[in-house]
């Protein structure tokens, strides 16, 4: 899906975040090959492989930072745009055996994370997804309709950070 092109010649800024499997650091991807880093950035543990690049083990920087505003902010953006897609905590499945403890404590870690690592976004995004687990892949034609709704309802705002365009006459 992503072409195998160097991340420094792409026309626009572009960083990604991983987690080094070993130490537990957030890596900023921001040079070398795009494929490589996307990959690295969404090597979700258990699910795909860690990526091995320059003597580090990476997986998915959800581990280590779920919405990376401050990292955004310090590779220059002006306004920070997030999409918060954390599931809800409100409701708990069963509590039948070990497994349901470890997702569900799993949740609510990630939940407290985004809430705390939200600070400073200019416009926060919340499709209705919050019911969704990461993996519903069976239902992802409803959740890309409910982050289009979403995106569509902040468009208005979202315009009023753009900076403006000259109209030509022609």
């Amino acid at each position: 899906m992503f072409p195998d092109v160097p991340i420094e010649s792409l026309p626009i800024h572009f960083a990604c975040i991983a987690t080094d499997l070993i130490s537990g650091r957030e890596i900023v991807i921001n040079q070398g090959s795009l494929r490589q880093a996307m990959v690295a950035s969404a090597s979700i543990p258990g699910i795909f492989p860690p990526i091995e690049m320059d003597d580090l083990l990476l997986i998915d920087g959800g581990a280590s930072d779920s919405i990376p505003v401050q990292i955004v902010k310090g590779q220059g953006a002006q306004y920070v745009l997030a999409i918060d897609v954390t599931k809800s905590i409100d409701k708990s499945g069963e509590l039948e055996n070990g497994l349901d403890i470890i997702y569900r404590t799993e949740d609510i870690v990630s939940y407290h994370l985004t809430q705390e690592r939200l600070t400073g976004v200019d416009l926060l995004i919340s499709p209705n997804v919050k019911d969704y687990s990461w993996a519903a892949v069976k239902q992802i034609d409803e959740i890309m309709e409910e982050g289009a709704i979403a995106a569509r309802q902040s468009m208005e705002i979202i315009q009023k950070f753009l900076p403006a365009t000259k109209k030509s006459d022609d």
